[in-house]
């Protein structure tokens, strides 16, 4: 990774810290009822744990690609911070471990480090992302 992919992914993650508040700004405007529900628990374990079963696209340099969202695993959680584990299958393309731009249906474009964590029952690679959101 060279310094411009270094601080293109750092920024990426400091958005997608709070990421359901970044993709506010970037969803479409039939979406801002259920933005609005969402933006209370901004990038919470319980937003994200509504999102189980959704598809995310892949878009930019890796994609074109699909995956879903399998399971939150919450790593820990307390009064000061959430540490959570996205685990997605990928449904289509073939991903390298990498920053990774998504859209969703709803919520717009968020960015993503995901890292290859084995396959499901079904073969499917799985890929992850850590988080920790302090509150």
């Amino acid at each position: 990774m060279n310094k411009r992919e270094f601080l293109l992914a750092s920024g990426g993650a400091l958005l997608a810290g709070d990421a359901w508040s970044a993709a506010v700004a970037t969803a479409s405007p039939g979406a801002s009822a259920r933005m609005a529900r969402d933006s209370v628990h901004n990038g919470s374990v319980v937003a994200w744990q509504e999102r189980i079963g959704e598809a995310f696209e892949v878009v930019g340099e890796h994609g074109p690609g699909r995956l879903l969202l399998q399971r939150v695993v919450i790593r820990s959680r307390d009064s000061s911070v959430d540490q959570f584990t996205l685990v997605f299958s990928v449904a289509s393309g073939k991903l390298p471990s990498a920053t990774h731009v998504l859209r969703h249906a709803d919520h717009g474009i968020l960015a993503l480090y995901l890292d290859h964590a084995g396959v499901d029952e079904a073969g499917r690679a799985l890929l992850r992302a850590d988080c920790c959101r302090l509150l």
